[in-house]
Formats: C-alpha cells, sequence, structure tokens
C-alpha cells in the first residue's frame, strides 16, 4: 500500500469528521457518517492483507485520538476486527461484483458497530445506569438501527470508491504480491 497516499487520506478523513461531517449532519441524526469506517474499509477490500490490517488499525487509534470521550483503542479495536473479518471475507467474495463487495464490507463494518455498541452497554453498565428501556429514547432498537444504517452507508461508500479507476492497480498488485508463481 502507497504509505503516503493513506497518511494524506487519514488527514483528510480527520479534517473532514472532526471539522465537517459532525456539525453538518448533527448528533440527532438517525445515520451518522462515519468517515474514519469509510477509508477503514477502503483500505481493507483494496490493499495487501497485511497492510489493510495495519491501515485499518491506525485508522482507529487516528479516530481515538480525535474523538473526545472515549478511551484510546476502542475505535482501533472495532477497526481492526472489520480489517480482519474484510480480509477474510473478501477472498470468498467475487470482487468484481459491486454488491458482493458492498455485502462483504456491510458484514464487517456491523460487526465492528457491534463492538462499539458493546462498549457502550459495558460503560453503561459499569456507571450503573438504568438499563436501555424501549420509549425512553435509549432502546435497544434506537441503539441498533442506527449503527446498522452507519455500517451500510460506510460499506456502500467504501465498495464505490474501490471502484474508482485509480484503484485496480492497487488490486492488482495486492493479488500478484501474495500469489503464487506460475
Amino acid at each position: 500500500m502507497p504509505w503516503g497516499i493513506f497518511s494524506a487520506a487519514l488527514l483528510v478523513v480527520f479534517v473532514l469528521q472532526t471539522a465537517l461531517v459532525s456539525y453538518v449532519i448533527g448528533p440527532e441524526s438517525v445515520v451518522s457518517l462515519d468517515l474514519f469506517l469509510v477509508l477503514a474499509g477502503v483500505c481493507a477490500l483494496a490493499a495487501p492483507v497485511q497492510d489493510a490490517r495495519i491501515g485499518a488499525w491506525i485508522v482507529g487509534l487516528a479516530h481515538d485520538l480525535g474523538s473526545a470521550g472515549s478511551p484510546i483503542g476502542v475505535h482501533a479495536l472495532s477497526l481492526g476486527l472489520l480489517a480482519l473479518l474484510l480480509t477474510r471475507l473478501r477472498e470468498i467474495a467475487n470482487q468484481r461484483i459491486f454488491w458482493a463487495r458492498a455485502a462483504v464490507a456491510f458484514v464487517a463494518a456491523l460487526a465492528a458497530q457491534g463492538v462499539l455498541l458493546l462498549h457502550g452497554a459495558l460503560q453503561t453498565w459499569l456507571s450503573r445506569s438504568p438499563t436501555p428501556q424501549p420509549g425512553r429514547g435509549d432502546g435497544w432498537a434506537e441503539l441498533l438501527v442506527p449503527a446498522a444504517l452507519t455500517a451500510l452507508a460506510a460499506a456502500i461508500l467504501a465498495a464505490l470508491i474501490t471502484q474508482l479507476p485509480c484503484l485496480p492497480a492497487w488490486r492488482d498488485r495486492r493479488s500478484r504480491r501474495y500469489s503464487s508463481p506460475r
């Protein structure tokens, strides 16, 4: 993976996520756009296996460093899990078909969002707050639907970005690097 391009993309995502997306979409929106999740998905879909996993972990660490109120390592763990699942699942899915890439990315992004939900539930439980109850605005449906919609939006964006014409050379290098000589 070209690490210079990755670093520039991470810097752009960091600035856009912290300065623009948080204010444009707002906290009361049902779906939130997580550009860090999109970048980790693009890395995991397009980069070689080891580079994808390291890159997604770095994206998660940058997300942790830029977010106030969350401990360092939660997003690094969830995006590392995303890359692990996505690099495993991309081997069994047809990468030339858009909906297959999007479906595989959605499954992995949903698992990453699940880790973040589990962390939030543990924090709530440890602080001895009341358990979520439907109708009070903090029920399980109110937690799961936004997470699933965020995962869906990130998966579709990641699949679309990997469709760009500048990335096939990156994918070709990935398959040539780790394939057996013929």
